[in-house]
């Protein structure tokens, strides 16, 4: 799936986004594996930490559609955290309520669309109609101020589970 969803981290000011987290005990941040889930992680840090991931739109064969989507928040310690509660405080929170394809949601409608609304949806078919496609996946993550990188927080993407039409190969 990492591949196909392609997550991004947008830089982080304050806070480094992606890479090794030094400053305590190296850590992988970013975009990265654990186990067999995918992961996007954030440290602590003596500025505070503010990042956000999006991944892009996946295009579907015809007759797929996502059933269900699992994730978990793993943290470490208590000055960072998934929104807005923990962002540094020079850091501008977001406004925006019930945006679609908002991390953890599991709403699977949150998550796939032939919706127009989607700017990076796929062109249309010649039949007038959008392909399915799973829509844009976007979390921020925050960290308060903290003279370390001993505290963290992750999202673990461990499942997401797909139907199709009889005898059809998933990509």
């Amino acid at each position: 799936m990492r591949d196909q969803l392609s997550f991004k981290m947008s830089p982080g000011i304050p806070g480094i986004c992606t890479g090794l987290s030094v400053g305590g005990v190296p850590r992988p941040i970013g975009v990265h594996q654990v186990g067999a889930d995918l992961a996007i992680g954030i440290r602590s840090g003596p500025l505070g930490t503010d990042c956000r991931a999006g991944s892009v739109v996946w295009a579907l064969l015809d007759g797929f559609r996502v059933t269900g989507i699992d994730w978990g928040i793993l943290t470490d310690g208590d000055v960072c955290c998934v929104g807005n509660d923990c962002l540094p405080p020079n850091s501008s929170p977001d406004t925006a309520f019930a945006v679609p394809g908002a991390i953890p949601s599991e709403n699977v409608n949150a998550y796939q669309s032939n919706a127009a609304f989607d700017s990076d949806r796929p062109a249309l078919r010649a039949d007038g109609r959008f392909p399915p496609f799973v829509s844009r996946m976007h979390v921020r993550l925050g960290c308060k101020k903290k003279l370390l990188n001993d505290h963290g927080v992750k999202v673990l993407l461990k499942s997401l589970s797909f139907e199709g039409p009889d005898g059809a190969q998933f990509p």
